[in-house]
């Protein structure tokens, strides 16, 4: 058995990927409490409530409280691919905190499902999108603050784990209409004294993986891309204190994994390159990839 407890919390339109990681849940032996609301708050959906006992800073709070141990909360379409070992370790090495970072890492490359059509070699197979592409990535690189993804989140029944719940429950009061994951950057990055012995650490893509980091293999899936969440409210700048402060970060120079200029065959693991629809570059890949609610 786990020593930490999975949380999540779904409303109806979601009830059957909640089945979907209730399941995983039970393939792996890991304890879990997956609760259904009526709703969820604005910060995590553009059609949710203002009433704060739906945000998930007062949903984890409740876990913690009930629980009396770790709680590792997870968006409800998420799933487990495979036994989350580094949870236990983390907390185990005294972490009270954990998410992934985008700050932390230095390859963020994002990858888009890209249109092209082509023919498929015989034998290819593969589930999901096959075709992608360079969309994105982070350029800054700061460990010591945060940007987060906020599908998972690791918290310790710790006075300092709690007391940064609170402060993130505020800040969402704070500032309407933020998108909570912005509101904890917003935190963290500008915590008071309480807060400065918080013992941190920053999830690799494994246990945060979404869709479009198809070179990272799961371990906590997120299968699908994010959705769009250009209503939500930028938080603004006073008197100099800020969501992130780029000024204070080293610009990440580090190469993508894959050439910004390529088409990646998913499902071949070729690299091609095209020029007036015609392939002048078609390269091995020497890495899985993983596309597709199959995981790979």
């Amino acid at each position: 058995m786990a020593a930490f407890l999975v949380a999540a919390m779904y409303t109806d339109g979601y009830a059957a990927k909640a089945e979907r990681l209730r399941q995983s849940c039970e393939r792996f032996g890991l304890p879990h409490e997956l609760r259904r609301v009526p709703t969820v708050h604005d910060s995590i959906s553009k059609s949710g409530t203002r009433d704060p006992a739906f945000m998930k800073a007062s949903f984890i709070l409740d876990a913690l409280a009930r629980r009396r141990g770790p709680v590792l909360y997870v968006d409800a379409d998420c799933l487990f691919r495979a036994e989350p070992i580094l949870i236990g370790e983390l907390l185990a090495g005294g972490t009270e905190f954990a998410i992934y970072n985008w700050a932390a890492d230095r390859h963020t490359e994002a990858y888009l499902p890209a249109p092209v059509v082509m023919g498929s070699p015989d034998g290819v197979q593969g589930s999901g999108p096959r075709f992608f592409r360079f969309a994105s990535r982070f350029g800054y690189f700061d460990p010591g603050q945060l940007l987060c993804s906020g599908a998972v989140q690791l918290y310790a029944d710790t006075p300092a784990a709690r007391a940064l719940l609170e402060a993130w429950r505020r800040t969402i009061l704070r500032f309407p209409g933020s998108a909570d994951d912005h509101c904890m950057d917003y935190t963290y990055n500008n915590r008071d004294p309480a807060l400065a012995n918080l013992r941190a650490s920053w999830l690799p893509k494994e246990y945060a993986r979404y869709g479009w980091w198809i070179q990272a293999r799961p371990v906590i899936d997120h299968p699908d891309f994010a959705a769009d969440a250009t209503h939500f409210r930028r938080i603004p700048e006073a008197d100099g204190v800020k969501q992130f402060y780029t000024e204070r970060a080293e610009a990440n120079e580090d190469p993508p994994v894959f050439p910004r200029d390529c088409i990646i065959d998913a499902h071949a693991r070729r690299l091609l390159t095209l020029e007036n629809k015609a392939i002048v570059r078609n390269d091995p890949i020497d890495q899985e990839l993983w596309t597709g609610d199959a995981g790979q």
